[in-house]
């Protein structure tokens, strides 16, 4: 495609107000664009070919896709520029740009995780994706306050420009800036969650997850996560893998051990089949073993301290075997010391009474310790609560 008849395009795309289409026209991934960035040179100028600020916004996209391939530091600059530019002229359109402003959102972050990446080691980071942070931030006050009627508005471009920035957080481990935009997406002033594109709020629900999992709060963990799972299409079996990872920890510990079919679907076998089983049967021994073994995988992944409440738990299930086997409210510390020798988990007296008072403490144990008789006394009534009882109080 010529240089000529690229502009005509976007010029008739600008006029009709076909955002979508824009969009994509504009991908600094699309052919068309690679094509036409052969073109560039210093200085182009578009004026007089397409109406202000667009004249200056595509030269500036035009000149990033110039040099996607070989300076993207530089690539990265002229994005950032065309997001300035787009970010000046929000307040007088409508709906229409939000196409655009979506997928330049998501290109410039992309393009600023490379720069960063690409940074010799020894040297300072680049600062791109901080610098990105700041472009989004202002984006997304121009959308959420928008004033327009619903249907010209152009707040639907909201939950997505708080996705891209939590990616961002994400990257850099600056997660806790994450809970403030949480805040106003389920406050009262942002728009209906419903009325987003689903992809958006299975992404939301993904890191919003991942949020609450680093808090401790398992029950709205699984129900966000549980949502980014159900609503991710079939044919996204990546996504669906990944979300998993942080799903099961959180339904584990809330004692809902997810099925083999389910774990061997996903390839997620070598990590939590072995895991789940030695929970499930009360083998102290081997969920230690599991977590050691895969501890580089778990702790990369950030559920690692989410799985250490799984040694409590699996201490749980073998005590409340054994009160069953045993068939009395009192249960010797000795006879419980000796069934985590035969699993091949030793604890002397002092370290089995501290679990057993953490155990009763959280909750996940109805009794009491007698000290001096080294007796675990168990209530008669529900003695070993529900774990998803026991996590939400």
């Amino acid at each position: 495609m010529s240089l000529d008849g690229f502009i005509h395009n976007c010029s008739v795309l600008l006029e009709q107000r076909r955002g979508k289409e824009l969009s994509d026209c504009l991908s600094i991934y699309s052919v068309s664009l690679r094509q036409v960035s052969s073109q560039w040179r210093q200085n182009l100028s578009l004026k007089g070919k397409l109406p202000s600020p667009y004249d200056d916004f595509i030269s500036q996209v035009i000149a990033a896709a110039a040099h996607f391939e070989t300076q993207i530091e530089t690539c990265f600059s002229y994005l950032a520029e065309a997001f300035r530019i787009l970010c000046n002229s929000l307040r007088e359109e409508k709906s229409w740009i939000v196409p655009v402003l979506l997928k330049l959102s998501r290109e410039l972050r992309q393009i600023a995780e490379k720069v960063d990446a690409n940074q010799p080691k020894g040297l300072a980071n680049s600062g791109k994706l901080e610098e990105t942070e700041s472009l989004l931030k202002r984006a997304y006050s121009l959308v959420v306050n928008d004033r327009l009627a619903a249907e010209e508005s152009k707040k639907m471009a909201s939950l997505e420009l708080v996705n891209q920035l939590f990616r961002i957080y994400f990257k850099l481990n600056t997660v806790h800036l994450c809970r403030s935009l949480i805040r106003q997406v389920e406050g009262p002033s942002f728009p209906s969650f419903e009325l987003f594109p689903i992809s958006h709020q299975v992404t939301f629900c993904f890191f919003a997850g991942r949020l609450r999992l680093f808090d401790d709060d398992f029950k709205a963990t699984e129900e966000h996560l549980g949502f980014a799972f159900r609503n991710c299409p079939q044919r996204y079996w990546k996504s669906r893998r990944q979300i998993l990872i942080y799903l099961i920890p959180a339904r584990i510990v809330l004692g809902r051990l997810p099925s083999t079919e389910l774990i061997h679907k996903y390839q997620l076998s070598q990590y939590y089949e072995k895991l789940v089983h030695c929970v499930h049967i009360g083998d102290v021994a081997g969920v230690h073993a599991s977590l050691e073994r895969w501890e580089e995988f778990f702790i990369r992944r950030g559920v690692y301290f989410v799985l250490e409440y799984l040694k409590l738990i699996t201490l749980r299930v073998l005590f409340k075997r054994i009160y069953k086997l045993l068939g009395s409210t009192r249960l010797k510390l000795p006879d419980l010391q000796c069934a985590l020798k035969i699993a091949g988990y030793e604890m002397d007296i002092d370290e089995l009474e501290c679990c057993l008072a953490n155990l009763i403490y959280q909750g996940y144990i109805k009794g009491y310790i007698a000290h001096k008789r080294h007796i675990l006394v168990v209530s008669k009534v529900d003695p070993f609560p529900r774990l998803r009882n026991v996590i939400s109080k």
